[in-house]
């Protein structure tokens, strides 16, 4: 390879440079946003939320795959491979896979004070409506 520039890896997310048999990723995640600094103690269990201990469902692997492969030189070769961001179980690999399992849950939750209708003026004029 002559040239590989991978800017951010987060969140269970590889490079992978060369075979691989199995490759497992998975990511859990929780994002709390408070207009306020209130906390119970008990943030970030899992078990609140039914999205993460629902089963996954995967697709059927069902298609056969043909591959035809030339290795004149007997390796893999890249020129140049640029990547921004990898995140949240994903997976750049330059080479081979037997297998690849991939997973991301995540909440969102905004906690907010004071209720966003409050702030929003109601118009009395006709020609507003």
């Amino acid at each position: 390879m002559d040239y590989i520039d991978v800017n951010t890896l987060t969140s269970a997310s590889q490079l992978q440079i060369g075979d691989a048999k199995e490759i497992e990723l998975q990511t859990n995640a929780l994002a709390m946003v408070r207009d306020a600094e209130i906390w119970t103690g008990n943030e970030g269990n899992f078990n609140k939320f039914p999205i993460f201990h629902r089963p996954t469902t995967w697709p059927a692997l069902y298609e056969p795959l043909v591959v035809r492969t030339n290795n004149v030189k007997g390796k893999i070769e890249v020129g140049k491979v640029d990547v921004l961001g990898v995140a949240n179980s994903s997976l750049i690999q330059i080479g081979s896979n037997n297998k690849m399992k991939s997973e991301t849950r995540l909440k969102h939750i905004r906690h907010l004070t004071i209720p966003p209708d409050k702030n929003v003026k109601k118009s009395t004029n006709q020609d507003e409506r």
